[in-house]
């Protein structure tokens, strides 16, 4: 039986998982009593604290299938200037507007200690996690955080300090008008997910395409995109 009342369909039956790749080393997470979206959030953060930026979505890979996929590096494709077949973003290439450039760091944490639910008898250790670039930045560098863990389990406690530092980098964004150019095209030069470079007030920064909203009117279709850096 399941607590909690019927889920009325199993969707296993309508969303398949891809294929095993291996392209990232194993952590260890508990799902029980919790929402499914936010473990499969902190196993991206804890890989890409590790050296590897991880990010899943299921998508449709035919019009009538459903997939959950995983992507390293980047959701679609490396453009960045620096690799040589890359673009760049900017005002004066005439396909990005009024760009706003936000560096967000209010809710910044580089040191996370995780304890587990009898770290008070003794009988299991605790985890920590830091971010030792961001913290030497200043001399008020460590800013710490306590992860109240469920696990028992110090690959657990470990993962759970990692998804911690990992969220709690500082926020770096910039939102704009995306214009299309005939060097400029999504699905040609650029897409959704994209590792793309931007120019802001003349500086350069390396960004993931990660949000576009398409606005569709009378007068004409408008869309906003927000890039973001991940570290």
């Amino acid at each position: 039986s399941r607590l909690g009342g019927t889920t009325q369909y199993d969707i296993g039956s309508y969303i398949s998982i891809q294929p095993d790749i291996s392209a990232l080393a194993s952590i260890f997470k508990r799902y029980g009593y919790r929402n499914c979206m936010e473990v499969i959030s902190e196993i991206a953060d804890a890989a890409t604290l590790a050296g590897t930026f991880l990010a899943a979505e299921v998508v449709t890979p035919t019009e009538s299938t459903l997939e959950l996929q995983t992507f390293t590096g980047q959701r679609g494709v490396d453009r960045r200037f620096s690799t040589g077949n890359g673009l760049i973003f900017a005002s004066k290439r005439g396909n990005l507007e009024n760009a706003i450039l936000t560096k967000d760091a209010i809710e910044e944490i580089t040191h996370a200690l995780a304890g587990g639910q009898y770290r008070n008898d003794g009988s299991l250790a605790v985890a920590y996690a830091q971010d030792t670039t961001r913290m030497a930045e200043s001399p008020f560098g460590r800013i710490e955080q306590f992860v109240d863990s469920q696990g028992d389990l110090t690959a657990d406690l470990q993962a759970d300090a990692d998804g911690a530092v990992r969220a709690g980098r500082p926020v770096i964004q910039a939102v704009a008008d995306l214009v299309e150019t005939d060097q400029c095209v999504r699905g040609v030069h650029f897409d959704f997910g994209d590792l793309v470079t931007i120019e802001v007030q003349n500086v350069q920064y390396d960004m993931r395409l990660n949000i576009m909203e398409v606005t569709v009117t009378v007068s004409g279709e408008r869309t906003i995109v927000r890039f973001e850096y991940n570290g």
